[in-house]
């Protein structure tokens, strides 16, 4: 937010519900706490150029994933899925793996796609992975 005409902008957290004049109360405390107390002309009007939103939901749980894979052994070669992917200026049939399939220290040399339900993983050639008991994904140059 700013106030109308000006070129600095202030972040202003806005609570659910709160309003329009609640919208403008934060942005003067806000103004008044970075400028000094009477800093603030509510007179000037104001504006909100634009939104900034920050979502969260709980993760999924991977520590357990990858911890009920330490007794499974790694799938055979003949089952793994593979896609084509350049890599160095030609397309290499790729591995795509499960990071939920992944057991703890376990290493995978590149090049390898993992896969998970929120992000994918590229593994380039000279590369290696690997998850440790924590379910992160620990990515190396060999």
């Amino acid at each position: 937010m700013r106030f109308s005409y000006q070129v600095h902008e202030i972040r202003v957290p806005i609570e659910a519900g709160a309003g329009q004049i609640g919208i403008i109360d934060g942005f003067m405390d806000k103004y008044e706490d970075s400028f000094g107390s009477g800093a603030a002309l509510r007179s000037a009007g104001t504006e909100i150029l634009t939104f900034h939103l920050v979502s969260t939901l709980p993760a999924a749980n991977y520590e357990h994933s990858i911890r009920s894979a330490e007794g499974r052994p790694a799938p055979s070669p003949g089952k793994l899925r593979k896609r084509d992917v350049f890599f160095e200026g030609q397309m290499v049939p790729t591995p795509v793996r499960n990071f939920t399939d992944l057991r703890p220290d376990e290493s995978i040399e590149g090049p390898v796609i993992i896969e998970s339900p929120n992000t994918t993983v590229v593994v380039h050639p000279g590369q290696s992975a690997m998850t440790d008991h924590n379910a992160n994904l620990l990515v190396r140059t060999q």
